[in-house]
């Protein structure tokens, strides 16, 4: 009997490692994803959202107004290309300024000012970074408004319910 309760604890390991098993097989064959099933996910946010955050946090920041011309550029470059990639798959935090230039021939862009808009920021990040350019200050605010102007004018926004539709039109009509 002694005999027994010396390996009672080694027993009961055993069991609860078997139990966390099968419990492990049970939630990957019922659900595919075992994490998933044990954590909920909270929902995206889209990327034109997180954009806009980011480059709001950029311009509270004042990287520029205090001298940081290369960190306000590679930052803001940084944005608008996570934003392209979230937003159209294209992978433009590996490609130069021309390619994504190219890659956005392939979508569809409300019109060609916007491409103009973003080319602009982009090149001009380019000589900052690497050719160690300076630009007015001027041309720093147009920067960073080009690139609230280019996410603002190619965000998604899910298409509107009739009833939502509905709804708006009676509050505009008031």
């Amino acid at each position: 009997m002694s005999e027994l309760f010396r390996f009672l604890p080694w027993i009961l390991g055993g069991l609860a490692i078997i139990l966390l098993i099968a419990a492990g097989i049970y939630f990957y064959v019922k659900r595919k994803n075992p994490i998933a099933a044990l954590l909920k996910e909270k929902p995206k946010e889209p990327a034109h959202v997180i954009a806009l955050r980011e480059l709001d946090h950029i311009k509270e920041k004042k990287l520029w107004q205090k001298g940081h011309i290369k960190a306000f550029y590679s930052e803001l470059t940084d944005v608008l290309r996570k934003y392209l990639e979230e937003r159209y798959g294209i992978p433009a935090p590996e490609q130069i300024t021309s390619e994504i230039m190219t890659s956005l021939r392939q979508v569809d862009l409300p019109d060609e000012k916007v491409a103009d808009r973003l080319k602009q920021v982009l090149e001009l990040a380019d000589l900052v970074k690497f050719a160690k350019m300076e630009p007015l200050p001027e041309e720093n605010d147009l920067s960073l408004m080009n690139a609230y102007f280019f996410v603002n004018q190619t965000k998604y926004e899910e298409p509107k319910t009739p009833e939502e539709q509905a709804k708006e039109m009676k509050e505009n009509s008031q």
